[in-house]
């Protein structure tokens, strides 16, 4: 799977620089049915990186102008909302004559591919197509060059893997031990949210609850029992939001649409829960892989489907409890010499002991079966 895309997608990079249109519409449909047959579910982004350093072969003599450059990358993730993208791309494509460009048309085509405004449906958990200065190959990017040697990438590879894992140990540790705190006087909702997100995610939250308060709510009317708002952060170009709040199960819906992109709460809805007096984060606004405990949940889940299917008995759950508590505890001294000899000891003199006890169980066995022999 992971070779498909890499053939496919290398051959898109070449036919985007040397090839025809035809063969890079080939290559992008090679791409996209390969993914969604292993990912049926998946959605299909265009980097917007890559799209950038492409484009600008593509702009000839509207390289230099910079109104033409500030309407083509405003499309690309600077419109608020659909219309305002259809409205962007038409005035840019009849200001500057684009309309029998065969390029730009076929862009145009891909839109929901590349758009950022046509995505916020879909979870992206705040991770953005532009996000290469973040991948992989940025991490370990500054330490290799051209004439790296494969053992030298590896262990740069490995330092770097390593230094993840630390971080992830680290913050599950975290997570786990303690409530974050908060420099603002801890509201009801804000309380709530230090107790059931991870510290990192608690952080976004917060930025959230912040705007919140500093913003201004202006009712617009309503329908039955749905209400309207507009929600805006005086000063800054682009806040105006309108809000959906119905009474009868206190759902809120918002023209952002940050929950549905990002699956936490923006700060327009929280001005709308706070005006309805709504102190607590409703259960279907709280993405479970955003949670404290999202790992443990994981496990819990894969037993209570394994059991379901026959395919779990009463040992093994335990057996799997037990696994993870020996796994941790290994994990948390395997860096300290004391605590590695600590651990081979006790395993030794422990293993020990339960032969013992099976030992004797079955001895036991033994006598209560020669008994009812001789009976």
């Amino acid at each position: 799977m992971k070779r498909i895309i890499e053939k496919y997608t290398t051959l898109k990079m070449n036919v985007e620089d040397e090839g025809t249109s035809q063969q890079v519409m080939v290559a992008d449909h090679c791409i996209e049915q390969v993914t969604l047959n292993v990912f049926p579910s998946l959605r299909h982004r265009l980097c917007l990186w890559h799209l950038s350093k492409n484009a600008n072969n593509r702009f000839g003599l509207l390289k230099s102008d910079k109104n033409f450059k500030n309407a083509f990358y405003k499309c690309l993730s600077g419109c608020i909302t659909p219309n305002d993208f259809e409205e962007t791309w038409k005035s840019m494509i009849n200001t500057f004559k684009l309309e029998k460009d065969d390029w730009f048309n076929r862009l145009y085509g891909l839109k929901e591919k590349w758009c950022t405004t046509l995505s916020k449906d879909f979870l992206f958990a705040g991770i953005l197509s532009s996000q290469r200065s973040e991948s992989t190959n940025h991490v370990v990017g500054f330490k290799a060059n051209k004439s790296t040697t494969l053992t030298e990438f590896y262990s740069i590879f490995q330092a770097t893997i390593n230094r993840w894992r630390k971080t992830e140990e680290k913050d599950d540790f975290d997570c786990t031990r303690g409530i974050p705190t908060s420099e603002l006087s801890v509201s009801a909702i804000l309380k709530h949210a230090a107790n059931v997100y991870t510290i990192t995610l608690f952080r976004e939250f917060e930025e959230e609850f912040k705007l919140s308060v500093g913003s201004s709510a202006k009712f617009k009317g309503s329908v039955g029992r749905t209400v309207f708002f507009e929600v805006w952060i005086e000063g800054i170009t682009g806040s105006r939001k309108e809000v959906q709040f119905k009474m009868e199960d206190s759902t809120v819906t918002c023209t952002c649409k940050n929950f549905e992109e990002s699956g936490w709460l923006c700060f327009h809805c929280l001005r709308i829960l706070h005006l309805h007096s709504i102190n607590t984060i409703l259960d279907r606004y709280i993405t479970t892989k955003w949670t404290r405990y999202a790992k443990k949940q994981i496990w819990e889940r894969v037993d209570t489907i394994k059991r379901e299917k026959g395919e779990i008995n009463n040992f093994t759950g335990w057996r799997l409890h037990m696994i993870r508590r020996y796994y941790n505890l290994i994990l948390k001294g395997h860096k300290i010499a004391n605590a590695r000899k600590f651990i081979e000891e006790k395993f030794k003199t422990d293993n020990k002991a339960v032969d013992e006890i099976i030992k004797k169980e079955e001895e036991r066995k033994e006598k209560e079966e020669a008994a009812k022999i001789a009976e």
